[in-house]
């Protein structure tokens, strides 16, 4: 699933739940009885995207910045 750069995280939580959930129920019959391992995929690692912890210097918000740079975290 991707992700628009710009959804808010209450935004993400409503989309995130309401697809999770139908898949949960669409899936979980062949959990039960045993088939869901002759349907399962390997996950695509080249997709996958490494989400590290934030540190405690990360936390700061420094309001002089630029928005952007503020919701990228990026450094200058």
């Amino acid at each position: 699933m991707e992700i628009d750069d710009n959804i808010k995280a209450p935004e993400l939580l409503d989309l995130l739940f309401a697809q999770g959930s139908k898949l949960l129920v669409q899936e979980l019959p062949s959990i039960f009885d045993g088939s869901a391992t002759t349907k399962a995929e390997a996950q695509d690692d080249s997709k996958a995207t490494l989400a590290p912890k934030i540190s405690q210097e990360e936390s700061w918000l420094s309001f002089d910045e630029e928005a952007s740079i503020l919701h990228n975290k990026e450094e200058r």
